[in-house]
């Protein structure tokens, strides 16, 4: 029988990555500067700011002939990268936005996140560990509440206690109210690994590449102005995405010269699907 696919919130991300092209003579002829150089350590990401370099997909069946193909939804826990970047431990690879924002989300913060109509901004606000979401016209609502401890957060979702995150030098856990659900040990201090059933994911920083258990490569050119993201594949490796970036803007982009393009200015930035406008993000406060 053959078998239906309909395509379930990820049609979006598909028609925006299949649009016109970057603009090929602006990567080009970009004047890079050079990135930071990598690094790996294992880091918390709360409240979703982030643009997907490489979301995860997952197909479910709805009966015998027919799924739908549903993105996977992001983890809280994963590694910084360093340059802004985090992976996740559903394998989601992104670009954090309070990192374009220059934010620390562990102190009190205020943005907003801008589209092509007005009735669809948002607006985020951090304040004493109560983190909040409002539209326009309407109050804002409480969503989260953080309660940040020594060598632990605790988080609740209106009210109700969700997961906690417990530090050591040795390990990061993440807990729920139905008991551990992800833990990354340390091997050392560019080594960290994931132990399940039948395997063990191992996470590490290695002769300046960074390898992400058997999914992803990530390296820096000579220059050091181009970072080179890689799929693993046992007939060889293939690069997936490159990042190149000047003062004003990054552009995210394939072997074809499709991708993003970040366009930054002071205390915000706007995000570009090839070219196409996406939304944008302003720090207010």
């Amino acid at each position: 029988m053959k078998k239906n696919n309909y395509i379930f919130l990820v049609l979006i991300l598909i028609v925006f990555g299949c649009s016109t092209t970057s603009n090929i003579s602006e990567i080009k002829e970009l004047s890079k500067i050079r990135f930071d150089s990598l690094s790996i350590q294992p880091d918390v990401e709360l409240y979703n700011f982030r643009i997907d370099i490489n979301r995860q997909t997952t197909d479910l069946w709805l009966n015998d002939s027919t799924t739908i193909n549903e993105v996977v939804p992001y983890n809280v826990l994963g590694f910084n990268l360093g340059n802004g970047l985090f992976y996740d431990l559903n394998d989601n690879l992104s670009l954090r936005v309070d990192y374009l924002l220059n934010i620390d989300t562990k102190k009190d913060f205020e943005i907003e996140k801008i589209y092509s109509k007005s009735k669809w901004n948002r607006n985020y606000k951090s304040q004493q560990g109560k983190f909040s979401i409002g539209y326009p016209n309407k109050k804002n609502y409480d969503l989260l509440q953080i309660d940040d401890f020594k060598d632990s957060l605790s988080i609740s979702y209106r009210n109700k206690h969700r997961y906690s995150i417990v530090t050591s030098d040795s390990l990061t856990e993440l807990k729920t109210v139905k008991g551990l659900h992800d833990r990354i040990q340390k091997k050392d201090k560019n080594f960290y690994y994931q132990k399940h059933r039948k395997r063990v994911d191992e996470y590490k920083l290695l002769d300046k590449a960074i390898i992400l258990d058997d999914r992803y490569k990530i390296t820096q050119n000579q220059n050091g102005d181009i970072i080179q993201i890689y799929s693993i594949n046992k007939k060889g490796d293939y690069l997936r995405y490159s990042i190149i970036q000047d003062d004003k803007n990054i552009f995210i982009y394939d072997e074809k010269f499709y991708g993003k393009k970040i366009i930054k200015d002071n205390n915000k930035f706007t995000l570009y699907y090839n070219d196409t406008i996406g939304y944008g993000y302003k720090k207010t406060n």
